[in-house]
């Protein structure tokens, strides 16, 4: 083929990259919502483009299979979940402080969006690897909030890793006993919320020998 005939390929229009991504994100809510009442082996792709109101084929342009989709739910759909605690913990001044609110954002949040409980409880099994960005995003969460409270007082990384995941230990198992309920999410009551947030500060002051 020469210069001559060489064609460039079509530069996609700033509209029609708009429309690919309301798509894309259409797709990912849509498997988020059936993952959420029929779970990830309920979660069809003949489903999914039918509840986002797209052909079967429009699927294909955005993801190779049912897999690669499971793998890209939980990181894209925690991701909001988790900027919605950040907002809601930015400013506070001590470890108790960051964890109320932070806990209380994180219910908030699952109250009105519970499909995304079950996106993340069941990732462990269907989307293993997005279940582990999705930890690690958490993970470094909680050590911003570890450096920017106790600056140079905190502890070497590989402590406040463990620390971080204990907490994350902690808080998945009283939404499991207390929230969870089938394919809803109900608050945690408030002296609950209190006991958890005594519980977990005290053991961190303890671990790190600090009353910040």
């Amino acid at each position: 083929m020469t210069k001559a005939t060489r064609t460039k390929p079509r530069a996609i229009s700033a509209a029609q990259q708009k429309r690919n991504e309301e798509t894309r994100l259409a797709i990912i809510h849509s498997a988020g919502h059936l993952v959420g009442t029929k779970g990830y082996a309920g979660c069809s792709i003949a489903k999914v483009t039918e509840l986002a109101n797209i052909s079967h084929g429009a699927f294909y342009l955005h993801f190779k299979n049912r897999q690669e989709l499971f793998d890209v739910l939980l990181p894209e759909l925690g991701m909001e979940m988790v900027a919605q605690i950040a907002i809601a913990v930015r400013g506070a001044e001590t470890l108790e402080e960051v964890e109320r609110r932070g806990i209380t954002a994180n219910i908030d949040y699952l109250v009105r969006h519970p499909h995304i409980y079950r996106v993340m409880y069941e990732a462990t099994q269907h989307a293993p690897a997005a279940y582990k960005r999705h930890v690690e995003l958490l993970i470094r969460g909680y050590m911003r909030s570890f450096r920017r409270i106790l600056g140079d007082g905190v502890p070497n990384a590989r402590q406040v890793e463990a620390i971080a995941a204990m907490m994350m230990g902690a808080r998945s198992f009283l939404f499991m006993r207390f929230c969870e309920d089938d394919s809803d999410f109900h608050p945690l009551e408030p002296e609950l919320i209190e006991t958890y947030v005594r519980f977990v500060v005290a053991g961190i002051h303890t671990c790190l020998d600090t009353s910040a």
